[in-house]
């Protein structure tokens, strides 16, 4: 299962990253942006790829960090009520987080937002530390920096934690959010080296637009599976046989 799950959150972090671009301001831009550190004369190419570098590590560790303690809560839950149920509902909940990130790139459902506020007492704690970390800039700071970030208030983040939770375990969910946050490598990675050329590209209603659409399209994918896999539909009508992965040993579809 979590295989499958890793897969989808890898998706869900190559499309949705364009989501971070465009709902949080960029925020790989800060350090190496404009302002920051790396967009001083003297500083060459290399140093500002080692910014990023270091930057977005400490992102990713926080991702893997909150998906093992997801996983883990989640496991608890199945410990008590163990069976296909539970873990079905947590991925129909998670394919849902995510079409609603997909409707709100999209521009119909702007309300979305509200959801991103959930974590805003959490980051009112940690965001003064962030903005220490920002002062005179070295390596060793911009992990932490990263590390810090990984907590901004993100509605996709949110939604990927409910996949990690669909895993069933601390390891299971730590490796769906490492995927996740391998995903988000390409956007906001060369955002955090080359600031100044990607961000407004990124930032374009059409580029948010198709990010949708096609994050849509992955969140559809997953309920309709998570569906078939409970037997709740027949696999075979949309494109999902019975001997599919995302059905399960446990599911009806698996013994036809």
């Amino acid at each position: 299962m979590s295989a499958e799950l890793a897969a989808a959150a890898l998706g869900m972090g190559l499309v949705g990253s364009l989501h971070c671009v465009a709902m949080c301001g960029g925020v790989s831009a800060t350090l190496c942006g404009a302002g920051g550190a790396c967009e001083r004369p003297r500083d060459r190419l290399p140093r500002r790829v080692g910014y990023a570098a270091a930057y977005n590590l400490g992102r990713v560790l926080t991702y893997v960090a909150l998906g093992a303690l997801f996983g883990g809560w989640a496991s608890l839950g199945l410990e008590i009520a163990p069976g296909l149920p539970v873990r079905t509902g947590l991925r129909v909940v998670a394919a849902l987080a995510v079409l609603a990130v997909a409707l709100h790139l999209a521009g119909v459902f702007p309300a979305y937002k509200v959801v991103e506020r959930l974590g805003v007492p959490l980051w009112s704690r940690v965001a003064p530390l962030a903005r220490r970390l920002l002062r005179e800039p070295t390596p060793a700071r911009a992990l932490a920096l990263g590390a810090v970030w990984g907590l901004i208030p993100c509605g996709l983040l949110y939604g990927t934690l409910f996949v990690a939770a669909g895993a069933g375990s601390a390891a299971g969910g730590a490796v769906v959010m490492a995927a996740f946050g391998l995903g988000t490598l390409p956007a906001l990675g060369s955002i955090g080296a080359f600031a100044s050329s990607v961000g407004s590209w990124l930032a374009r209603a059409w580029v948010r637009r198709t990010a949708g659409v096609v994050l849509g399209g992955l969140a559809t994918w997953s309920l309709l599976a998570a569906l078939a896999g409970s037997g709740v539909i027949d696999g075979a009508y949309v494109g999902l046989g019975p001997a599919h992965a995302c059905c399960g040993a446990g599911s009806p579809h698996a013994h036809r």
